[in-house]
């Protein structure tokens, strides 16, 4: 047992690739990814184009099977490939993107997720860096930091937008919610207003309706404090 162990580990790279995908196709998943592991250990960071397809390769084998914590160290693995090369920035940050994807979503680690989705965010307007902006914006109110939150949902409504999408919906919901519980009434009235205009996606109706009503009822709180103060 321990002869043949030690005969997979001084396989050639090649070679644990050609057995990963015989014993795939035979459907030894498990041995495959021993073999895909080897080999991307095996491979120099210069390697990039390798080392990205045999994260490919574990990839598949890993989504099959549910493991998340396997696929993030694969990706940090090609994250740290990348940031290493010439490549375009784009190709790391959509790493860093899945990372914190991964880590969120399947492995309830938001602190570290934050993190990987700030690095996959370049500032720019692409919907992955929208999307990771805005996540991190959530995770910021989950964590019960509003005023953090506040400052990143302003610097992402900055951004190119579209005001015919999801996103610009749920940016100044989020934004008039949060104003609206530090009672920063004029804020909050601006922001719901900006979804009562909107052209809202279907699914996001219920945004708009409830931003509406909010509106209603902050616009009359106000005047009625200017009533009495009159």
């Amino acid at each position: 047992m321990l002869a043949t162990y030690d005969k997979k580990k001084t396989l050639t790279v090649k070679a644990q690739i050609d057995q990963g995908y015989a014993a795939a196709k035979l459907g030894g998943y498990k041995r495959a990814k021993g073999y895909y592991r080897r080999a991307l250990k095996k491979t120099p960071d210069k390697d990039v184009d390798l080392v990205l397809q045999l994260v490919g390769e574990l990839k598949r084998l890993y989504e099959r099977s549910k493991d998340y914590a396997s696929l993030v160290v694969i990706y940090k693995r090609a994250y740290s490939v990348l940031k290493k090369s010439s490549r375009p920035k784009n190709e790391s940050r959509t790493y860093a993107y899945l990372i914190g994807y991964h880590q969120s979503f399947h492995l309830k680690q938001n602190d570290k997720a934050r993190i990987w989705l700030m690095r996959s965010d370049g500032g720019g307007s692409t919907p992955q860096e929208l999307d990771a902006a805005f996540w991190v914006a959530k995770l910021d109110r989950e964590a019960n930091k509003p005023g953090m939150a506040i400052k990143r949902l302003k610097e992402l409504a900055g951004r190119k937008v579209s005001k015919n999408s999801s996103l610009y919906v749920q940016i100044h919901f989020e934004l008039g919610t949060l104003y609206h519980l530090k009672e920063k009434w004029k804020s909050a009235l601006l922001h719901y207003r900006l979804v009562a205009k909107a052209r809202a996606p279907a699914e996001l109706k219920q945004y708009q309706n409830t931003a509406k009503e909010k509106a209603k009822e902050i616009s009359s709180y106000l005047k009625s404090l200017n009533s009495s103060e009159g």
